[in-house]
């Protein structure tokens, strides 16, 4: 079926006496798309005007439409799997965090662990080879093996006192190591200076510098300069 404008343009160009091969020209379809009442009357090669002269209800094709949707539909299915990824390690921190004891709870620990090792470990004149000691925390009738037994679990109860202390204290530990690693590179660029002030004033003593035992030497030789000076000008 013939669009309106095409139907116009027909019979416009059957009542105007031209030539057969810009009447062809001028019925093509591509023209006419481009056509308006300027071009045809006075320049028809000219190009297309700036106001669209197609009939309302004309739809032009849609293919970059439906790629640019293709696209959208991409992005959303990748931030889609974003979205779940950050969801489960959300997820995963909050479960981790739970699992993490509080400070209070170690303190609670570290308090029973304290209580169960005897308080002869910690008076200020502990010596280990006192015997009192071993009759104090051992029972001298019981089995080597129990003895055994009891040492070693004194052992990891001293273990896990240190293991509390070192996490509670980790944040102040790992900034002392930081502060002594950044003492050291002081310390070191603080040697490479010296070194080189060394360096500059044995290089300036060497060149600017008058040996103690020359300076006799010079003095009698400003002496004698100025006798000769003297018979010279008298």
């Amino acid at each position: 079926m013939a669009r309106p404008v095409e139907e116009s343009m027909k019979f416009s160009l059957q009542s105007v006496k031209i030539s057969t091969q810009i009447r062809k020209k001028m019925i093509d379809s591509a023209y006419l798309d481009n056509a308006n009442l300027t071009s045809v009357t006075l320049t028809p090669n000219s190009r297309r005007p700036l106001v669209s002269t197609q009939p309302y209800g004309y739809v032009r094709d849609t293919s970059g439409l439906r790629s640019l949707a293709h696209h959208f539909e991409l992005y959303f299915n990748r931030m889609n799997k974003l979205q779940e990824s950050y969801i489960e390690l959300q997820k995963q921190l909050k479960d981790e965090q739970q699992q993490v004891k509080s400070v209070s709870d170690c303190e609670v620990e570290l308090r029973i662990c304290f209580d169960s090792v005897p308080q002869i470990f910690f008076d200020s004149d502990f010596d280990l080879s006192d015997p009192v000691m071993f009759s104090v925390v051992l029972d001298p009738n019981e089995h080597f093996k129990v003895v055994s037994y009891k040492l070693t679990g004194y052992l990891d109860l001293v273990e896990v006192c240190l293991n509390e202390q070192i996490s509670i204290q980790s944040d102040s530990l790992f900034a002392a190591i930081k502060q002594l690693q950044e003492f050291q590179v002081h310390v070191s660029e603080t040697l490479q200076a010296i070194h080189g002030l060394s360096g500059s004033m044995q290089a300036i003593q060497s060149r600017h510098t008058i040996p103690p035992l020359l300076i006799p030497v010079y003095l009698r030789r400003i002496q004698n300069l100025r006798k000769v000076q003297k018979i010279v000008l008298f």
